[in-house]
């Protein structure tokens, strides 16, 4: 028996894993999580009223920035 031929075998009790293509390829392999439309607009809906939540707070703020410094202007 030549030594070189210990190197190409597995070890004993070796079990391959399966490789990604074989997993991808394999008939009972679960489908990808996609998530589905309902929870695709309830995020957009979600970071949408959270940019429109900012646009009004910075309105306000400068709103508020412009009437004190109105006031303080005219009351001197």
């Amino acid at each position: 028996m030549n030594n070189n031929d210990n190197l190409c075998k597995p070890p004993y009790g070796y079990v391959p894993s399966k490789s990604n293509h074989l997993v991808n390829n394999d008939p009972t392999a679960s489908p990808p999580i996609v998530p589905s439309s309902n929870d695709r607009l309830s995020n957009l809906n979600q970071n949408f009223s959270n940019i429109k939540l900012k646009q009004v707070c910075y309105a306000l703020f400068l709103c508020l920035y412009i009437y004190i410094h109105h006031l303080l202007q005219y009351s001197i």
